[in-house]
């Protein structure tokens, strides 16, 4: 017998001490096998899914100034829980949902802490402009660093997407595609119609336009 008997805790605990668990054990685990099949027909689909988006987008929002206290107050949930989510390897849909709704609230406000801000781009968290809205949730995707030089880039590409044509642009091509398009006066849904991306994706290109141009 366990102190946790009754409950899956308590049936894994047997489990671990390599002991038959109890009958109150065993109740407790089907009913918990049961809950989880339920929520995964409710959610069509699985109940956890890997945390990558969700680490970036907490990472972006501290390293625009937002502290992860300030953001669990958002949340409604303790310091604690974040610096969990952000070591995870997966975390629930629904967490992941409520992160991915507070980022689209915050990515582009500077938040109050420039000290935590630079705290965290010295442990190489990355700004919300290291992401693209259709690969942030991604595990494979790679970044775009934004550099102030302007690294080279496929021009047949670059021209073929301004036609409208469906080709694979790397992020420095898509934001030099955005610049063009804007140059030539076309608006954020007319230049994310051609690219087929989001419109935040293309005010997020935007944005890194001006910074550059501010800083030059």
């Amino acid at each position: 017998m366990t102190d946790q008997c009754g409950s899956n805790a308590g049936y894994q605990r047997h489990y671990t001490n390599r002991e038959s668990p109890c009958r109150a054990c065993k109740d407790a685990h089907n009913r918990t096998k049961k809950d989880y099949r339920k929520r995964l027909y409710l959610a069509r689909g699985p109940v956890h899914i890997p945390a990558d988006g969700t680490r970036r987008r907490l990472q972006a929002l501290v390293v625009m100034g937002w502290p992860l206290a300030d953001l669990g107050d958002r949340l409604g949930v303790h310091l604690a829980n974040l610096s969990r989510w952000i070591r995870a390897d997966n975390v629930a849909r629904s967490t992941a949902a409520r992160v991915a709704a507070l980022y689209d609230e915050l990515w582009d406000q500077p938040g109050p802490s420039e000290k935590g801000a630079k705290r965290a781009k010295t442990r190489g968290w990355l700004p919300p402009l290291a992401w693209d809205d259709d690969t942030i949730d991604d595990p494979a995707a790679r970044p775009s660093r934004m550099t102030e030089k302007r690294p080279a880039f496929d021009e047949i590409a670059v021209q073929r997407a301004m036609r409208g044509s469906e080709v694979h642009l790397r992020p420095v091509e898509r934001a030099e595609v955005v610049r063009r398009l804007t140059d030539l006066r076309l608006s954020t849904v007319e230049i994310a119609e051609r690219l087929r991306v989001t419109e935040r994706s293309v005010t997020r290109h935007r944005s890194a336009m001006n910074s550059a141009e501010k800083a030059s």
